[in-house]
């Protein structure tokens, strides 16, 4: 599939503390980077085994503290268990995971992100936070299961200067020209990069594949992307 264009969006100004620098991140309408765990139809023909790959990303996610499932109704010590249950219960047996604007039954999904310097890092349900997503989960079928960042607020690094189109820019993100953001992407950064490299090695137990799908990303960004996560300095 080729690689869409890159769309930045500056986010509303955010309620940071007098005196303390404004926050530079963007968001995208489309995935600046993805990570994608890809099973074959021999490996996704039992129903439990593809619920088994999901309900791993989710306790990883919990671990970390980067990426959790949540209802209003239902304790967060519960809430990976009681998603499992519902997805086994959706669609006549096709589990689709979702985005961070879509909900199912009161089921949202959460990032924990620092947006605002000065503030430490908090639950969002933005599109500044994780994607984790997939087609309906079809046993004996291929499944691909996409984990997304669409806002550069993971980067310690941002470019200096922006364009809507996306292709202007500064070719290299250690120029003099890029803008420090490692006050903000140290703080969820390292989270997101265990929770990366856990993912990676349970799905491969599982027989799947994990790899990075950088097709999408800018040439300013590609260059701080690995197979584990994100480059930080």
């Amino acid at each position: 599939m080729g690689a869409a264009p890159t769309t930045l969006t500056r986010r509303p100004s955010l309620n940071a503390p007098e005196n303390t620098p404004k926050p530079r991140w963007t968001t995208s309408k489309w995935p600046l980077v993805r990570w994608l765990v890809t099973l074959s139809p021999l490996e996704s023909m039992r129903l439990e085994g593809l619920l088994a790959v999901i309900q791993v990303i989710l306790e990883e996610g919990n671990e970390q503290r980067v990426f959790r499932v949540q209802h209003p109704q239902v304790s967060p010590n519960q809430a990976v268990e009681r998603y499992i249950e519902t997805l086994r219960q959706t669609d006549g047996g096709r589990p689709k995971l979702w985005g961070w604007d879509e909900a199912r039954e009161g089921w949202h999904c959460a990032s924990r992100v620092a947006l605002t310097p000065g503030a430490g890092p908090k639950w969002t349900h933005g599109p500044e936070g994780v994607i984790i997503s997939s087609p309906p989960l079809v046993p004996g079928w291929p499944v691909e299961i996409s984990i997304g960042l669409r806002s550069d607020v993971w980067f310690d690094r941002l470019p200096a200067l922006r364009m809507m189109d996306g292709h202007h820019r500064p070719p290299n993100p250690y120029s003099e020209r890029a803008v420090d953001n490692a006050p903000l992407a140290q703080q969820h950064t390292p989270g997101l990069n265990a929770f990366l490299q856990g993912v990676a090695q349970s799905v491969r137990i599982f027989g799947g594949q994990w790899a990075l799908d950088d097709t999408q990303a800018g040439a300013w960004y590609r260059p701080m992307c690995h197979e584990h996560g994100i480059l930080l300095q």
